[in-house]
């Protein structure tokens, strides 16, 4: 049966998140100690007194000119190895869909973790919603370095939704940008602002490879941001994302990051072509 979870399900979340993510320790205790209220936002499968499949709901609003939309996005969808094949996680996304539209819920949006995974979730009523651009920033201009400072969830929010402006994209609210704050923390990176505000940008660290998983700028703007970014961390490899809009006419590659499903055909029209990013992944 489907329920929310309870605190006592705590160990068999997190071996859930060992075995199907290869979570380490010190991002597990982050993410259940300020990532997430069990009650509220994490889902659980019940079968014969074990919890062998979870996924959590976190909530945003998506935003184009006026309109705000209640949405949910879905995270961490996960079965227990040895309990795959027996549609856990089809019964599990289908119970909380029929949950969230019953509270009003206009859509839910998933990021897959892999190619193979699209085609997964397509049978499962989810749509291609939101399209990225990457790229390592190698074909971009030389240019001066912009100012970059260090900034809080609070500040970043405030630059975030000032350059996204009427652009139809996903709001995260300042609990969900202060975890970020902190999950890039923990990975050596943080959240920046070019030029006193002009740009913003999340940084997380991995080794010898800086990933910029969300870059807002004008695109004029956006080769000063890379020479900021590599003047700061000199010697490192890079992986930028950008909204398709600035991404496509620097030469970045553009592909399918996010799926949704709706509630309504007004969702689908103000979320389809839209700009979503940060997914905790």
């Amino acid at each position: 049966m489907i329920r929310t979870a309870r605190g006592e399900d705590l160990p068999a979340l997190m071996e859930l998140s060992r075995l199907c993510f290869g979570d380490s320790e010190e991002w597990l205790s982050l993410f259940y100690s300020k990532g997430v209220v069990l009650e509220r936002d994490c889902w659980v499968w019940e079968e014969e007194g074990k919890v062998p499949a979870m996924a959590f709901t976190l909530p945003c609003l998506w935003r184009k000119g006026g309109a705000a939309l209640p949405c949910i996005y879905l995270y961490s969808v996960a079965t227990h190895p040895q309990w795959r094949g027996r549609g856990l996680s089809t019964k599990l996304l289908e119970g909380i869909w029929q949950g969230a539209m019953a509270q009003g819920c206009q859509a839910a949006i998933l990021v897959p973790g892999e190619e193979s995974l699209f085609e997964f979730y397509r049978k499962r009523g989810y749509r291609v919603c939101s399209w990225l651009a990457f790229g390592d920033g190698g074909r971009l201009p030389e240019a001066e370095p912009l100012s970059v400072t260090s900034t809080n969830a609070v500040d970043y929010f405030t630059v975030r939704e000032r350059l996204l402006g009427n652009l139809s994209h996903c709001s995260w609210g300042r609990q969900a940008l202060a975890f970020q704050q902190e999950q890039s923390r923990l990975l050596g990176g943080g959240l920046y602002l070019f030029d006193e505000g002009a740009g913003c940008c999340v940084v997380e660290r991995w080794e010898n490879q800086v990933y910029c998983k969300e870059l807002l700028a004008p695109r004029e703007l956006v080769p000063g941001c890379r020479a900021a970014l590599a003047k700061m961390f000199p010697g490192s490899d890079f992986q930028f994302r950008l909204p398709i809009e600035t991404g496509e006419r620097l030469g970045f590659s553009c592909r399918p990051f996010a799926m949704a499903r709706y509630a309504s055909p007004l969702g689908e029209e103000i979320i389809v072509g839209g700009y979503f990013a940060l997914a905790l992944d």
